[in-house]
């Protein structure tokens, strides 16, 4: 099941990090805030997902980098994280295919 939508939602789990927002639309998170730019590791997504996640297991995807991460977690903690090389311009997490889609079942 995709995150759940959502609007800004300030994110506080990030060191050093102090305005830093996250939406989510149709399962994709897009970071907001002064310090938005400045999230560029994995360790760092995943802090943000765990903190939008609503503790039902879920997947996520995020651009960062200029490559899209696919997040997924056992209701807990996160399970995966998926590195997709290249990929951007993803809008939304489906279980049908279609444009600019990452297909789930």
């Amino acid at each position: 099941m995709p995150l759940a939508n959502q609007t800004s939602t300030a994110i506080t789990t990030v060191p050093g990090l102090s305005n830093l927002t996250a939406t989510v639309s149709d399962g994709v998170i897009t970071l907001g805030g002064t310090d938005a730019g400045s999230v560029d590791t994995v360790g760092e997504l995943i802090l943000v997902f765990q903190e939008i996640d609503n503790a039902t297991q879920q997947i996520g995807a995020a651009v960062m980098g200029g490559n899209t991460y696919v997040l997924t977690d056992n209701n807990t903690d996160v399970k995966d994280v998926i590195k997709l090389t290249g990929v951007t311009g993803v809008t939304d997490i489906a279980r049908t295919a279609a444009a600019n889609t990452i297909v789930t079942q």
